[in-house]
């Protein structure tokens, strides 16, 4: 019913010399059954890249209404700014209907091939410049200015994948690495930036040198000179070093994979100078006399010694009560042998020694005129207070003072008590843990004077 004679004319709609766009002017003849339609139609026009069947390039485009007078029309088209990037041919398809029909398009066969215009044709030249080696062409510098692969060789720094080798660069300003980065190595996954052999920071005042100081893995820091701070690991042991000069330091401290903490010289905590292997200074006030509490240690915890010539160990330790001065032969970290108590300061105040060892006193009592206990100290209990765990007997002409230990084997000191003249006082064993204390009258020749029931003291050894 309709046929279409063809392509008349394509031509850009923009002058050379203002900014153009990517439609263009298309206009046909369009033939009703031989003749030469008139009235408005309405028109898609796609594009092809065959004239048969094919890929259809850029989008469709619509007029609703287009008007053909004696069989000519003019039509604006645009298919995108992607649809003409390359020099492959392009067909243009047309369906036409009367405008606000309801029939179907009628598709006008065959395919119209679309034609270059002249500026068309200077444009496609630019294509040349991609490979131009004179100077107009190449913006007015003189080709031998641009670096090429060929002039450049390994010099030239390439966007790629593997290593390149003698290439160097030189950046002046500002720049942002969008990725991963590697000095000497092609950055492991996970690391955004990783560097390979020897590296050093320059500060104002000094370096900082990452490798291997004293053939171990680790960090040094100088002053330029005049000191030297080491940190360094050798698989087994961390260390931190110090000294002067640009030697290696070796003094220091070190802490190994068991971590234990070791130092070559003084240690010192608090305090700059150190005088002793470990010096401690400062801390919290503790009571009112203001003292510096500078160490603890947790209930249960002992300071020890190693073995001396006899192999004892000596030691000091508090629990759930009393501050205990103890000797074993159990070496640290055993529980072979018992902690023999040879001193120990009750949570009271009293100090307390084993009986069967010298020293200190093993029984203090002052007996009153009645036979009653007025004071005592140590004994059986180690307390001040109550009987001490002694007991008092009167027996005929003196009082038996049952001790509850054994003293037959002790030295004994009896006394009168304060505010007692002209009597004396004396003691005997008559048990293993009994005394007799007889008090007389010192005025009476040969001692026959009779007995007398007076306030007394009695001190054991």
């Amino acid at each position: 019913m309709m046929a279409i004679l063809g392509i008349l004319q394509l031509v850009l709609l923009t002058a050379p010399s203002v900014a153009q766009t990517t439609a263009f002017s298309y206009q046909g003849q369009l033939n009703n059954a031989g003749t030469p339609a008139n009235g408005n139609f309405e028109m898609e026009f796609k594009l092809f890249d065959t004239v048969t069947d094919g890929n259809q390039i850029g989008d469709v485009v619509t007029i609703g209404s287009l008007p053909v007078i004696n069989g000519h029309f003019t039509a604006s088209l645009d298919f995108g700014s992607y649809s003409f990037d390359d020099v492959n041919p392009r067909f243009l398809e047309i369906s036409v209907r009367p405008a606000g029909s309801q029939d179907p398009f009628v598709i006008l066969l065959p395919r119209q091939p679309v034609r270059s215009t002249p500026f068309a044709i200077q444009a496609r030249k630019a294509a040349v410049a991609d490979v131009a080696n004179n100077a107009l062409q190449l913006g007015g510098i003189d080709a031998s200015e641009y670096v090429t692969t060929t002039s450049a060789g390994n010099a030239f720094i390439r966007n790629g994948t593997t290593m390149q080798d003698n290439a160097g660069f030189h950046v002046v300003g500002d720049g942002i690495i969008r990725g991963r980065a590697g000095v000497g190595i092609v950055p492991n996954p996970g690391y955004q930036f990783e560097v390979q052999g020897r590296t050093r920071f320059l500060l104002s005042q000094g370096l900082i040198d990452f490798g291997s100081p004293n053939t171990e893995n680790g960090i040094s820091l100088s002053d330029f000179g005049n000191s030297r701070s080491d940190i360094r690991f050798n698989g087994s042991r961390l260390g931190l070093f110090a000294g002067t000069g640009t030697g290696v330091p070796i003094g220091g401290l070190s802490i190994d994979t068991a971590g234990t903490v070791s130092t070559t010289a003084n240690l010192g905590v608090g305090t700059p100078s150190p005088l002793t292997r470990l010096s401690i200074n400062g801390g919290p006030l503790w009571t009112n006399a203001q003292w510096k509490a500078s160490m603890n240690l947790e209930n249960g915890a002992a300071i020890g010694w190693t073995p001396n010539a006899s192999g004892q160990r000596y030691g000091i330790g508090q629990s759930s009560g009393g501050l205990f001065f103890f000797r074993t032969n159990s070496d640290f970290g055993s529980i072979g042998t018992s902690a023999n108590y040879s001193l120990a300061i009750t949570d009271s105040g009293n100090v307390v020694q084993a009986r069967e060892n010298s020293g200190l006193v093993k029984a203090m009592i002052y007996v009153n005129s009645d036979g009653t206990i007025a004071r005592c100290y140590n004994g059986i209990t180690h307390q001040n207070t109550g009987t001490c765990g002694f007991t008092t007997q009167r027996n005929i002409g003196s009082w038996w003072i049952d001790l509850g230990f054994q003293i037959d084997n002790r030295f004994w000191s009896v006394t009168p008590g304060i505010g007692v003249s002209n009597i004396a006082a004396q003691a005997h064993s008559v048990g293993p843990n009994i005394l007799a204390v007889k008090l007389y009258l010192t005025d009476v020749p040969n001692n026959t004077g009779e007995n007398v029931f007076r306030n007394f003291m009695l001190i054991v050894y």
